[in-house]
Parts: structure tokens; C-alpha cells; sequence
């Protein structure tokens, strides 16, 4: 006896934002194309028609350039800037522990404690 699988739920609306910039480039790279294949009846509306989706390409790719760059420098900060304030605490910890005291000697650091050895449980 074969088991059917439910159908998923299909009624439920996908949201889209169809005036974002992947739609209107994907729109202009099409249309880009088209002119492409429709300039060898060179007609002059398809030769604005060829500017108009030549512009739209290039600010495309533009757009899609100088977001990578912009992206890839804003994590190289970001990672530098999360080191230096690893580095300022590390500073600030080490300071902390070799404050001086009331006399002006500093106090050497506490060892910290000698971990515990586990035993193990007899069996039987």
C-alpha cells in the first residue's frame, strides 16, 4: 500500500516587489536584447528605443558594482574594527588585573584555579 503525500498549500500568496531593481534590471536587460535583434531593421525609434536600454544596462551593472565594492569594504571594516576593540578589551583586562594598591605595589595576578580531576564512576 503506496502512501500519497498531502498536497502543500499553494493558495497562499507569494509577495513580491515588482518596482524593485532586480525586476526593472532583468526588464532592461530584455529589452536591451530585443533591440539588439530588432536593429537590423534600422528603423530610428528602435535606435532610441536602443540608447534608452543601453542606459538602463550600464546603470545596472553600476548599480550591481559598486554595491559589491561597497560591501566588501564595509566587512573589511567592520572585521578591523571588531579586532581593535578585541584588542582594547584584551588591554583593558590586563590592566585591570595589575591595578596597584593603596602602598603603590601592584598586586601580581590571582592564579586561577586548579580545575578539578573528574573521576570515573565504577561500574558494576
Amino acid at each position: 500500500m503506496s502512501r500519497r503525500q498531502k498536497p502543500q498549500n499553494t493558495s497562499a500568496a507569494v509577495e513580491w516587489d515588482f518596482r524593485s531593481f532586480p525586476v526593472a534590471f532583468a526588464f532592461a536587460v530584455g529589452a536591451f536584447t530585443a533591440t539588439l535583434l530588432l536593429l537590423a531593421t534600422n528603423s530610428a525609434i528602435i535606435d532610441i528605443l536602443w540608447v534608452v536600454t543601453l542606459f538602463g544596462v550600464s546603470f545596472g551593472v553600476a548599480h550591481i558594482t559598486t554595491h559589491y565594492f561597497r560591501r566588501r569594504n564595509q566587512d573589511k571594516q567592520r572585521t578591523r574594527e571588531q579586532e581593535e576593540e578585541r584588542e582594547r578589551r584584551v588591554l583593558a583586562a590586563r590592566a585591570a588585573r595589575h591595578t596597584p594598591t593603596a602602598d603603590g605595589e601592584a598586586v601580581a595576578p590571582a592564579a586561577p584555579p586548579a580545575p578539578q580531576r573528574r573521576r570515573r564512576k565504577r561500574r558494576g
